[in-house]
C-alpha cells in the first residue's frame, strides 16, 4: 500500500481545523503521512493541532513564520516522502473514502494525477444534492482541449500528484502571488500525458464570508493579479515551445472581469496585458477570439454591455 503525503496549511482556521483533520484521520485509506504547516496561526490554534499531533503518530507538526499558502504548501512538499501528495485546505473536509478512490484510480491506470470532480461548494449547511457531473469517469490524454474544457477546475485539493512527478519537474506554489492553484495547474498539465478521472468520494469547499472578495480594492487588485498571471502563464508556455500546441488561457483574462468594478480601467488593464504578448486569433475557439477582437478594436461599449451590464441583470433573476 503506497503512502500519501496529506499537506494541510494552516492560519486562522480555529473554527473548522478539526473538522478537516478528523475527516483526513478517518479516512478508509489509513496509510498516511499528515503533514501540517502552522502558518503563523494564533497560539490557540496551535494547541488544537498539538493535541492532534499527539494521539496519532502519522501527523507531522511543523510551525513556521507566516509566508502564504504558496510557502506552506512547499514546506509540505519538502517534508513529504509519500509516493504521493495530496493538498487541502483546513477549512475544508472530504468524505471517508475520497483518498482512497483517488489512489485506486491513480494506480490502476497508472497515471501521475487523478482527480475527483466530485466537489460540494457550501456556506453553512452542506446542500443534499451534489454537483452535476459532466464528465465520465475513466482515463483522459492530456489535450490542449482537455486542459480547459474537461479539467477546468484548477484548483490543487481535488487532485491526487505522484510526488516523484512534481519532485522531477522541480514544481513549487508561486509564493507572494495570487491564484497560486492557477498558476500551478496551468504549468503542470502541459507537462503531463494522462490522468484519471474519478467521481467517487466528495470534496466539501467552505465558502466562507471572509473569503468572498467584497471591497474595492481587494477586486481591483484581484483583477490585476489574474490579468499578470494570464501574462505570466503564456511567457511560460513559449519559453518550453507549448505555445505551438496549446492556446492560451483567455478564460483567465475572461474571468478576470468579476473582480471589477470599473469596467473602463478592466478593459485597459486586459488591453495593456494583450499588447505585451502575441496571440494568432484563427487558433482561439469562437468566445475566444471575439473576446479579443473586442480589446483589440477598442468596442468599449459592447464589452461594457457582455461583462458588466448583462451579469448585473441575470443576478436579479436569480
Amino acid at each position: 500500500m503506497q503512502k500519501v503525503s496529506v499537506i494541510i496549511p494552516v492560519y486562522r482556521v480555529e473554527k473548522y481545523i478539526s473538522e478537516c483533520l478528523d475527516s483526513v484521520i478517518n479516512q478508509t485509506y489509513q496509510n498516511l503521512e499528515i503533514i501540517i504547516i502552522d502558518d503563523g496561526s494564533p497560539e490557540n490554534e496551535h494547541k488544537i493541532i498539538e493535541k492532534y499531533a499527539k494521539s496519532d503518530k502519522r501527523i507531522k507538526f511543523i510551525r513556521q513564520k507566516n509566508m502564504g499558502l504558496s510557502g506552506a504548501r512547499n514546506t509540505g512538499m519538502k517534508h513529504a516522502t509519500g509516493e504521493w501528495l495530496y493538498f487541502i485546505d483546513s477549512d475544508d473536509h472530504i468524505s471517508k473514502t475520497f483518498i482512497s478512490d483517488l489512489v485506486n484510480a491513480a494506480t490502476k491506470n497508472n497515471v501521475d494525477i487523478a482527480i475527483n470532480d466530485n466537489i460540494v461548494p457550501f456556506l453553512g449547511h452542506i446542500p443534499k444534492s451534489g454537483p452535476e457531473l459532466k464528465h465520465k469517469p475513466g482515463v483522459y490524454e492530456m489535450t490542449p482541449d482537455k486542459i480547459y474544457h474537461v479539467f477546468g477546475v484548477v484548483n490543487a485539493w481535488n487532485k491526487l500528484y505522484k510526488r516523484s512527478t512534481i519532485k522531477k519537474l522541480k514544481l513549487e506554489f508561486p509564493v507572494g502571488k495570487k491564484f497560486e492553484d492557477t498558476w500551478f495547474y496551468y504549468i503542470l498539465m502541459p507537462q503531463i500525458k494522462n490522468v484519471a478521472l474519478t467521481h467517487g468520494g466528495t470534496y466539501f469547499y467552505r465558502q466562507t464570508p471572509t473569503s468572498i472578495i467584497r471591497t474595492t480594492k481587494q477586486r481591483k487588485s484581484n483583477n490585476w493579479d489574474m490579468i499578470n498571471l494570464f501574462v505570466m502563464i503564456w511567457n511560460e508556455y513559449k519559453k518550453h515551445g507549448w505555445d505551438k500546441k496549446i492556446l492560451p488561457p483567455i478564460r483567465m483574462l475572461r474571468s478576470s472581469t468579476k473582480f471589477c468594478y470599473d469596467s473602463w480601467e478592466c478593459f485597459n488593464r486586459i488591453k495593456l496585458a494583450l499588447n505585451r504578448i502575441k496571440i494568432d486569433l484563427k487558433k482561439l475557439d469562437k468566445k475566444d477570439a471575439a473576446f479579443i477582437q473586442m480589446i483589440n478594436k477598442n468596442q468599449y461599449m459592447k464589452f461594457k454591455f457582455r461583462f458588466f451590464f448583462i451579469p448585473n441583470i441575470l443576478k436579479w433573476f436569480k
